[in-house]
């Protein structure tokens, strides 16, 4: 399985049964296409630098959705 097709079904898993997840990832594209509230962490110790909460992204249905590696523009982290 590749890391598209996980999140494609991830997606279209949350869009059908609507649980909570919390998804740890490195790529900040990655959390933007997941998530729809993304916390930035600093290193050593490990604290909150920042909040994203509505993250702009569009339903799996509508064939809009930003690919993994399309970044918003409106985002504060590039």
């Amino acid at each position: 399985m590749t890391r598209r097709t996980f999140q494609d079904e991830l997606l279209q898993l949350w869009e059908e049964t609507k649980f909570t997840v919390l998804f740890v990832t490195h790529s900040i594209a990655e959390a933007i296409k997941i998530g729809n509230r993304i916390l930035l962490l600093s290193p050593h110790p490990g604290r909150v630098k920042a909040e994203i909460v509505d993250v702009d992204r569009a339903s799996p249905e509508d064939g809009r959705r930003r690919p993994a590696g399309d970044a918003d523009p409106r985002s504060p982290v590039h």
